[in-house]
């Protein structure tokens, strides 16, 4: 395999297995009739590297429906594809040929000859063929393989600043989706709350929501959404709310007068639920911490101890995602019980037990405070904050990006097409819209040269 930045040649692994696919939840729901029982298909595809893993989270989709296998985050940029050895988990009787599309090269492929026996995949597109003798019968089935690659680079963005375009300067705001509804939420200076429908985000139109002038001064970047919906948040005097409409607000109840809330985290899948929404709060109580179950009016419950001195219990970024039907937790940044800055990624499947991983990424280091979590399509995006590491380029915000739930980051190169930096620090908001078939990034309001600003800024990949 050639790559353009010395990376070593490239382990291409297919594993062909019977049963259900587990590497991708996007394969349609309503799938082709299997015209040949008995013969196996594709159901797990990774790619893995030998010396260079920055392929080895790569996923692959595999669409049963039409027949097609193509890994849905691209190569980088510049990626060169010679050859591979490709490994197929397959019973000895099946037979496969394999067909460069691009070369219109047909080869066989054996499981005696997987690690020894390259295979050339120069173009990225090929066609497999398996077949086999089921009870006397020749059975074959086609599917076609894409390895995709990037042809541009995805971690160049270029801004646009918009000044003065937002109803109010944003100290801390947040987009929330209410019953399909866009809301974008925001805290001036005074510590007022303001609530605006989202008409439209690339022309920045907003209507205000009234009703809102007596509720307390929730904290946007806190706002967190159950499973039902309901939207919960923590105002600037600590305690908790949660709200079905963004205008009245219900104060969670606190067990003990001593019980001071420091973090929301999510709402678990929480064994013997009798199926009300329980969220996950985190408290301090006579200087030890622990993870609390609440909901709406009842009190809440202490669910497990924190005894991990490195836990983050103030700012950390909550990333879910939902696998096999169980809701999964990630915790980026924040702050330790003594305010000192985490470094490594905390995960959960229950709330109870957390493990941890040292973040991977040249130049990362988790925010601890301030940050905005975005994603698209898997990618994750952080953007902003404060961090313990200050950057020796204070005029270009600090952006980063990951394709494996926050394990690793790749730092995004900025262009400007103004002279002014983009310098928010933190409190902003953030959504991805799509023009045609490219992501634009929106991000609003913030914290800029030590004060909340009513700008705007576009961003956007060049393609070519």
């Amino acid at each position: 395999m050639k790559y353009i930045h010395k990376t070593s040649w490239l382990f291409l692994v297919l594993l062909i297995l019977s049963g259900v696919s587990a590497c991708n939840e996007k394969t349609p729901g309503v799938r082709k009739p299997d015209p040949n029982p008995g013969l196996q298909v594709p159901h797990y595809v990774n790619i893995q590297i030998k010396e260079n893993d920055v392929f080895s989270q790569t996923k692959f989709t595999i669409d049963h429906f039409n027949r097609k296998i193509y890994n849905s985050v691209r190569l980088p940029y510049k990626t060169e594809l010679d050859t591979v050895f490709l490994r197929m988990m397959i019973s000895s009787e099946t037979k496969v040929e394999i067909k460069n599309l691009t070369t219109n090269e047909t080869f066989p492929w054996t499981v005696e000859k997987m690690n020894s026996k390259s295979v050339k995949v120069k173009g990225g597109k090929l066609e497999l063929l398996l077949s086999a003798n089921i009870n006397g019968v020749n059975k074959t089935e086609k599917y076609l393989m894409n390895i995709n690659v990037y042809s541009y680079d995805p971690n160049v963005i270029t801004w646009e600043k918009k000044e003065n375009v937002l109803p109010v300067a944003a100290a801390d705001s947040k987009f929330i989706t209410l019953n399909k509804t866009l809301y974008w939420v925001a805290l001036d200076k005074h510590a007022k709350f303001h609530l605006y429908e989202v008409l439209s985000v690339e022309s920045y139109n907003f209507r205000k929501v009234e009703g809102t002038g007596d509720m307390p001064a929730i904290l946007p970047h806190t706002l967190t959404q159950d499973t039902h919906g309901r939207v919960w948040g923590m105002a600037k005097d600590g305690e908790i709310y949660s709200s079905s409409d963004l205008k009245i607000w219900e104060k969670i109840q606190k067990p003990e007068a001593t019980l001071a809330w420091t973090s929301i985290l999510y709402d678990a899948n929480l064994k013997g639920s009798t199926g009300e929404v329980k969220m996950l709060l985190i408290g301090e109580m006579n200087g030890a911490y622990k993870i609390w179950t609440a909901a709406p009016a009842s009190m809440p419950a202490i669910l497990t101890d924190i005894t991990n001195e490195h836990f983050p219990v103030r700012n950390a970024l909550v990333r879910t995602v939902v696998e096999a039907g169980i809701k999964r937790a990630n915790l980026i940044g924040g702050t330790d019980r003594l305010g000192r800055p985490v470094e490594n990624l905390f995960f959960t499947a229950d709330g109870k037990g957390w493990g941890e991983i040292k973040f991977r990424g040249k130049g990362f280091n988790a925010p601890v405070r301030g940050a905005t979590l975005i994603e698209k399509g898997g990618r994750i995006y952080i953007a902003g904050g404060e961090y313990a590491i200050i950057s020796d380029d204070k005029s270009r915000l600090n952006l980063f990006h990951s394709d494996d739930n926050g394990a690793s980051w790749t730092k995004m190169t900025q262009e400007k097409t103004q002279a002014t930096g983009f310098n928010v620090t933190s409190g902003m908001s953030g959504i991805i819209s799509t023009d045609g078939e490219d992501d634009v990034f929106f991000f609003l309001g913030g914290i800029a040269g030590g004060k909340p600003t009513a700008d705007a800024w576009r961003g956007y990949i060049k393609k070519n």
